[in-house]
């Protein structure tokens, strides 16, 4: 099983890292990544800015980012890292 979740953003709560284990109370394990932009753009500019602001947060020792935009049309989720075209675009 695995959580993706956006908040606490990282001026909210500092953590070492974007991906986690998460336990809970019983001991059970998750495995959580906090996405590094919020998701939510009025324009095509602002997803520009979301999106190179994504790369440049990768961490190197995961290789690997997501990326999600909520625009008035259409949800994107794309994956990727920060070396090569992004592996994944789903509309």
């Amino acid at each position: 099983d695995s959580y993706v979740m956006m908040r606490p953003m990282e001026h909210e709560m500092h953590m070492p890292s974007s991906l986690f284990r998460w336990e809970g109370p019983a001991g059970n394990r998750i495995t959580t990544y906090r996405i590094q932009e919020g998701y939510c753009t009025r324009s095509y500019a602002g997803m520009k800015r979301q999106l190179e602001g994504v790369i440049a947060k990768t961490d190197e020792k995961i290789g690997h980012n997501m990326f999600f935009v909520g625009m008035p049309t259409a949800m994107i989720f794309a994956s990727g890292n920060s070396s090569s075209a992004y592996s994944r675009i789903s509309l």
